[in-house]
């Protein structure tokens, strides 16, 4: 059961990366402006690592920066340092 709960752990962690990728993307094509601080925060953060997707390229590589960026704690702590502690 350990490996099991490790290996759906590594894949929530991915799908979360996955998910902020998609997210980071989304508000920069929708153009939008005035961005809360704690997302302004999340966003600099993954863009830290992550490029804008402009062009056809091959994903797994940013797929595995954005893991990594959930599973180290990075961003969640980041954000913490301007809002506060999440709950």
């Amino acid at each position: 059961h350990k490996l099991y709960s490790r290996e759906a752990v590594d894949n929530l962690q991915t799908i979360i990366g996955i998910e902020l990728m998609c997210a980071a993307q989304a508000l920069e094509l929708s153009g939008r402006k005035g961005l809360g601080i704690g997302t302004a925060v999340a966003h600099r953060c993954i863009r830290k690592y992550i490029a804008p997707l402009q062009n056809d390229r091959i994903m797994e590589p940013d797929i595995k920066s954005a893991t990594r960026l959930v599973a180290s704690g990075e961003l969640v702590n980041e954000v913490e340092k301007v809002i506060g502690e999440l709950s």
